[in-house]
């Protein structure tokens, strides 16, 4: 009777019945409203079921900041924490919550060293990722770099050489020292 799909930040719920008014006009209110409660429901996103942590950097790496991205039914009460799990200190993450979709929370953090980490919260929820060190996986680092490059040479506008003038032409000044003839006519 239904089907429903993701679509964008939403769902999509589409019905084959083609007209339900005529339930509510003919006296079976009840089946009218639990027809409609179903397929609002359906279209209804789902809390998650508990929180859940993803790196959403490729290839983290100490020194260099990282988002943690956070899905959670509501935004933490107390900001969840990170910390090495080979020591040092415990660093509270500040979230933003993206405004189109609550349920998700983005922390920016910058890992002092490589290695294991842990985020801690909210609740009990615990998550471990790995930073890379400072020499570790220079290929996709490079990959990265020439495709940015690449990207920017696209995005430029053209450059066009400066075209040779010729000699006393009118945006030429006759005696102008810094115009100096060559074999054909044109000013170097």
């Amino acid at each position: 009777m239904a089907a429903k799909r993701r679509f964008g930040l939403g769902a999509v719920v589409v019905s084959v019945v083609p007209e339900t008014f005529r339930w509510a006009l003919a006296g079976q209110g009840a089946i009218y409203a639990s027809f409609w409660n179903r397929l609002l429901a359906a279209a209804t996103p789902a809390a998650p079921v508990a929180a859940t942590w993803r790196v959403a950097t490729a290839w983290p790496k100490a020194q260099m900041p990282m988002a943690l991205q956070l899905e959670a039914g509501a935004f933490p009460i107390a900001p969840p924490t990170v910390r090495a799990l080979a020591g040092g200190p415990t660093v509270a993450l500040p979230l933003r919550q993206d405004p189109r979709l609550p349920e998700w929370s983005t922390a920016v953090f910058w890992p002092a060293a490589a290695g294991w980490h842990q985020v801690q919260g909210p609740g009990k929820t615990s998550y471990s990722f790995y930073v890379f060190g400072p020499d570790d996986w220079q290929g996709p680092a490079a990959q990265q770099r020439q495709l940015a490059a690449a990207q920017r040479a696209a995005a430029a506008p053209a450059r066009h050489p400066p075209q040779p003038t010729r000699c006393g032409s009118p945006g030429q000044r006759a005696g102008f020292s810094a115009c100096s003839c060559l074999p054909r006519g044109t000013c170097g």
